[in-house]
């Protein structure tokens, strides 16, 4: 966050996170180091973060091991236009986003890979293009989750491999 000046009885937001701990994400801020006293969350609008006017008063970051998002359980992959393959992912808890693997071998020896973010409300949905008409093409999906330094963390294993003949 930075050295950041708020006036006494006036709301300001609290400056984005710029700290990166690598294997931890900001939880929030704290008015005490260990934790245990006034929280604020990132960039929150606050007022008055003490009853004395002209006070300094320190935020510390409070961090959160990453822990490694749940195993995707339901993918579904359709071929609705041509050299397309619609995917849908039903989200999963604690997932920032998706990582496809796709292949045209059961092995996934020649295999490609595309990132998705997590979408908003239930299912995160993308579409690869540019792929050979009347293949079968096989798909995977694992979620990860970013730490505060921009690290993927993935799930444990992939989903079950789905098969998709494309138009």
């Amino acid at each position: 966050m930075g050295r950041q000046m708020v006036t006494y009885d006036k709301s300001t937001k609290l400056k984005a996170n710029r700290f990166k701990k690598s294997g931890y994400v900001l939880k929030g801020w704290n008015t005490k180091k260990n934790g245990k006293g006034k929280s604020y969350a990132n960039q929150k609008t606050v007022k008055n973060l003490t009853s004395i006017n002209g006070e300094t008063i320190n935020l510390y970051a409070q961090w959160k091991k990453v822990s490694k998002p749940d195993i995707v359980k339901k993918v579904s992959a359709a071929s609705k236009k041509a050299k397309t393959c619609t995917l849908t992912i039903t989200n999963v808890k604690k997932a920032d986003g998706y990582q496809i693997r796709y292949a045209s071998d059961k092995a996934f020896k020649k295999t490609k890979t595309v990132y998705v973010s997590e979408g908003k409300g239930k299912k995160s949905s993308t579409v690869i293009k540019g792929l050979k008409r009347k293949k079968t093409y096989y798909v995977k999906v694992r979620a990860y989750i970013k730490d505060s330094a921009g690290k993927r963390y993935y799930s444990k294993n992939y989903s079950s491999v789905k098969s998709v003949k494309i138009r």
